[in-house]
């Protein structure tokens, strides 16, 4: 097998020819082939003249060498030039772009990645139960691989794909409505029925036809009504019931009616009722279900698409949602007409939320055609001119400084939309109103009583969490119980990665209540609010099987009560940024907490906007060059105060990027005179004391040995040597990541670091030919109990767009369950690494805590090289700050109560 993928053609030949005289010659005709040409072309049409029936092994079998020799741009185009491609060619042609992308070439080859995109969107198109080569597409163009620029190839194909002319048509009766004289009896024997048989699987179960009376097609249009309106109300785990019922009997009289894709319209609806009673995880495994069970005609596997898209919009998770609008746009252009008037209208949904506003107008014009095609343009005004406010709203309040002009006008449409709300569907209206009055408050434009006699006459229609988003977003006080109560309606995502998505709407509440709130909140609710903005996507630390977040907050007062305890061993910071851009700080020392608000002069929210456009990585590339580079830098990005160490802080997901050694009082930066430490949030501080990461006891490093880029990380090895030799460090020098970390009480990693597109930590490589992503390395340091990063900008941490959530590697580390990273959130330089290590290993295996260990480091750096911020400062703590080396005697800490 290895000979093969290695394509080693002319020792397998020899390996089978006893055996398999047939393959034999066929792997001699190939490597016959490469010894006659360098041209992998040329080879694919020199074997093909005598083993033309192979063609598609042919090419990926060359294609699979080419990446071994790192001919990325060769694998890629063998692969698009099959005349047929399977599974593995789309497999290893997403392995070429990440190749690509990972090395940055994807600039030179901008044209073969849109095309490649295409090709393998293509393919899914067609193939929707391959979930697995979906994900992977979605992880090659998700902010960790690509940045902004993966969801900028999504919609160019999405784009391209569309612009092909769609055919409508209308097989089946038009949704003219509800019939209001339908009656639920109608379709009791079905629920008997199903009711009897027990499991049910949504769009593969099909009830007899006697059971239903009537015109099947118009029973499962008035019960698409009766689940759109269910589902518009949705909050609690009774409606929950009854969308899964009124689901399982759209989806078991589907195979009678003449579309034979209400099924898959009904998981559509049902999953936006899941969403807003807080089932974001059901809501997931719908969009899933759709998908395997959309194989057949084009027309039902765009659907499938269309309500996988529709689904993943709706949770905000924009990268699944792009990829499934690319999936339909690619299918079938015979397309429903009622199915093409919502596709058009999700692709005009996508785009707005991505900021491209024009593309956005032209789908929702393509939209509002479709329904004159169709006769239902007057019928559908209403939501028509709302999801146009919706495009102008959003782009408006992107402008730092809006019209006044411009946000009156809006808000004179908004009131005309909330009139024309029906009493079915009030929330979009309501909630949409409700943000055009916050956008005019925060701007000091004046509302007007028309606009909140209009918020006011739909708030009593609204669902539960319509009516919470709308006072939080249009009053000018918060409501901190309705708060909880919406961060309690939603439902535990299965994987970590996810959860952050879901708290994206508490989130934005919280920052708003920060605002609301001014200097008048008590530490118990400041506390409660910046956990909430903290990174909601981290799971449980020591996770084997399944990456599940951390647990819920049983009430508000449980970060307060987490802080406090910790308090009594060492400090804690909460910080967050409130809706108008002020820092909020509340302090927890030995139990007591006290909170301010940052004058605007001390933190100011535009120096820390322009901090974030070239730094933290221009403080390890300055070298000096401007004087006072970081006091100038961070003169108002400042705190009054800070207790004495040791600290902990715990940051708003939008502020973790600033690093905690860099909070400055006066002239003084926190990590001069402390030991300070940053945790991802206090939920996740309190679930790894209380699920800490196994140890095995080992101390392990990898250096890779490799020299032909440079002798950067093999000078470190030699002098890291007698250290490594002092405290038992079993150090690998292979040029591949090590495979025998897992466990470990301590991992040291030195390798190059470097930043993407978007100026997010993207890849990691050795002075040879290894080139690897933050995910590769983090997967092979799984449970790993502490790890130190001597890796440039490896402790940065940015904003994932659209999610309470960060990404890093550091981050990334501690996701795969480790209890604390140690890294650098710019440019290392290298002679840190030998005058801090040293120092950290003697004073942790002699049982001083890691906060402690790390601070006397960093002294040592300092004491070395002299004083300057971008070598003292640099390696930054991230997790528990009170462990301690496994093989000595612990210490005392905090008992956190539960």
């Amino acid at each position: 097998m290895r000979l093969r993928t290695e394509g080693h053609f002319q020792e397998l030949a020899q390996d089978i020819a006893g055996v398999d005289p047939d393959g034999a010659r066929f792997y001699q005709a190939l490597a016959d082939a490469l010894s006659e040409t360098t041209s992998y072309l040329d080879a694919v049409a020199k074997v093909e003249e005598e083993h033309g029936a192979r063609a598609g092994d042919i090419r990926f079998l060359l294609a699979r060498r080419a990446m071994v020799s790192a001919a990325f741009r060769d694998a890629a185009d063998l692969i698009m030039g099959a005349a047929e491609k399977e599974e593995r060619h789309i497999g290893l042609l997403i392995e070429a772009m990440e190749a690509l992308i990972l090395r940055q070439q994807e600039e030179a080859d901008r044209d073969l990645i849109l095309n490649g995109l295409q090709l393998a969107v293509t393919f899914l198109s067609a193939h929707p139960d391959q979930a697995g080569l979906r994900v992977r597409l979605e992880s090659l163009f998700s902010f960790e691989k690509t940045g902004h620029t993966g969801k900028t190839y999504l919609a160019f194909v999405t784009l391209s794909l569309l612009s092909r002319p769609l055919d409508l048509s209308t097989d089946g009766p038009l949704d003219t409505g509800f019939d209001e004289s339908f009656s639920v009896q109608e379709i009791r024997p079905a629920v008997d029925w199903l009711e009897e048989r027990g499991t049910v699987l949504i769009g593969q179960t099909t009830i007899p036809r006697e059971l239903i009376s009537g015109d099947p097609d118009r029973l499962a249009i008035n019960l698409m009504h009766v689940i759109d309106r269910v589902a518009a109300e949705a909050s609690d785990d009774d409606d929950v019931k009854t969308l899964n019922l009124l689901l399982s009997v759209v989806s078991s009289i589907n195979a009678h009616t003449q579309r034979q894709n209400y099924d898959l319209s009904a998981m559509r609806f049902a999953a936006a009722g899941y969403i807003s009673a807080g089932r974001s995880q059901q809501a997931r495994d719908l969009a899933e279900q759709a998908l395997r069970v959309s194989r057949g005609g084009g027309q039902r596997r765009r659907q499938g698409w269309f309500a996988f898209a529709d689904i993943y919009l709706r949770i905000g998770s924009h990268i699944e949602s792009l990829v499934g609008f690319a999936c339909a746009a690619a299918g079938e252009t015979n397309v429903d007409g009622e199915a093409a008037w919502s596709e058009m209208n999700g692709v005009a949904r996508i785009f707005r939320e991505l900021g491209l506003f024009d593309p956005a107008r032209q789908a929702h014009q393509g939209a509002a055609a479709v329904l004159r095609r169709l006769g239902l343009e007057e019928a559908n005004s209403h939501r028509t001119r709302l999801i146009g406010l919706s495009i102008d709203f959003t782009e408006l309040a992107s402008d730092p400084n809006p019209s006044p002009a411009a946000v009156t006008a809006l808000l004179y449409r908004a009131v005309e939309c909330a009139r024309e709300a029906t009493e079915d569907h009030p929330d979009p209206a309501l909630v949409q109103l409700a943000q055009i009055i916050s956008l005019a408050n925060a701007n000091g434009i004046s509302v007007g009583e028309t606009a909140i006699e209009a918020l006011n006459a739909l708030l009593p229609l609204a669902s539960r969490r319509g009516s919470i988003l709308a006072r939080g977003f249009g009053s000018s006080r918060a409501d901190g119980d309705a708060l909880f109560t919406l961060y309690a309606m939603q439902e535990s995502a299965r994987y970590a990665e996810d959860a952050g998505f879901d708290a994206r709407n508490v989130a934005f509440l919280a920052k708003r209540m920060l605002w609301n709130e001014g200097d008048e909140l008590d530490a118990t609710i400041a506390t409660f609010l910046t956990e909430l903005l903290a990174d909601r996507g981290m799971p449980l630390p020591g996770w084997e099987t399944t990456s599940r977040p951390v647990p819920s907050l049983t009430d508000s007062g449980r970060p307060a009560a987490i802080a406090a305890a910790v308090s009594a061993e060492c400090a804690v910071v909460a910080l967050g940024l409130d809706s108008n851009g002020r820092l909020a700080r509340t302090t927890w020392v030995n139990g007591e907490g006290s909170y301010v608000r940052e004058p605007a002069d001390v933190f100011s929210s535009a120096a820390f906007e322009t901090w974030k456009e070239t730094l933290p990585f221009g403080y390890g590339v300055d070298d000096g060059a401007t004087a006072n580079f970081f006091y100038t830098t961070t003169e108002h990005l400042r705190v009054t105060s800070l207790p004495d160490g040791p600290v902990v802080v715990v940051a708003d997901s939008d502020l973790q990027i600033f690093p905690a050694n860099l909070l400055r009082v006066g002239d003084t930066f926190a990590g001069q005179v402390r030991p300070i430490s940053a945790v991802p949030s206090l939920s996740w501080l309190n679930a790894s004391r209380e699920n800490p990461a196994g140890s095995n006891g080992l101390l392990k490093a990898w250096i890779s040995s490799r020299t032909e880029g440079g002798f950067t990380l093999a000078m470190v090895s030699e002098r890291l040597a007698e250290t490594f030799a002092k405290h038992g460090v079993d150090l690998d020098e292979s040029d591949q990541l090590p495979e025998d970390f897992t466990g470990a009480e301590l991992a040291i990693v030195t390798a190059h670091g470097s930043l993407g597109d978007s100026s997010q930590f993207q890849r990691l490589r050795d002075e040879g030919d290894l080139v690897v992503s933050a995910n590769d390395l983090a997967s092979k340091l799984r449970n790993v109990r502490v790890a130190v990063l001597f890796v440039c900008s490896a402790g940065r941490a940015d904003k994932v767009p659209g999610a309470a959530s960060t990404f890093g590697l550091a981050k990334k580390v501690l996701e795969k369950g480790s209890s604390a990273v140690i890294a650098s959130p710019w440019p290392l330089d290298s002679r840190v690494t030998y005058h801090w290590l040293p120092t950290f290993l003697d004073a942790w295996t002699n049982g001083q805590r890691l906060d402690e260990a790390v601070f006397a480091a960093n002294q040592a750096v300092s004491n070395g090289l002299g004083y300057a911020p971008e070598t003292t400062l640099a390696l930054s703590l991230y997790g528990d700050p009170a462990l301690i080396f496994a093989g000595a005697v612990p210490a005392s800490g905090s008992s956190i109560p539960q």
